[in-house]
């Protein structure tokens, strides 16, 4: 029997397997179309949630959302957000979008 190793790194979302490029782990992996639709009942986007998921087009985020933490876009690849009606957002962090592609 052989035994394999895979080492895996957590590190902003990406994992990493030794010799490979760092690939992206989205909080919520888009549609076909690049859609992304938050659950209905969520009250936070984490931190680094869709770091470097450049294949978002857009996200719609429910009236239960309360906060956007620091960098939940960062790098991401989003162009529209749509916000439910009587959204509940009361926070967001700091370079929640920056670097958008």
């Amino acid at each position: 029997m052989t035994a394999f190793t895979i080492i895996v790194v957590l590190l902003f979302n990406t994992f990493q397997i030794r010799g490979q490029q760092s690939v992206p782990i989205c909080y919520i992996l888009p549609d076909s179309e690049g859609h992304v639709i938050i659950p209905d009942g969520d009250t936070t986007i984490s931190e680094l949630a869709f770091f470097m998921c450049a294949e978002i087009k857009s996200v719609f985020i429910p009236a239960s959302v309360t906060r956007i933490e620091n960098g939940a876009f960062f790098r991401s690849g989003f162009r529209e957000v749509i916000f439910e009606a009587n959204s509940k957002l009361r926070s967001i962090g700091n370079n929640v979008s920056t670097y958008i592609y």
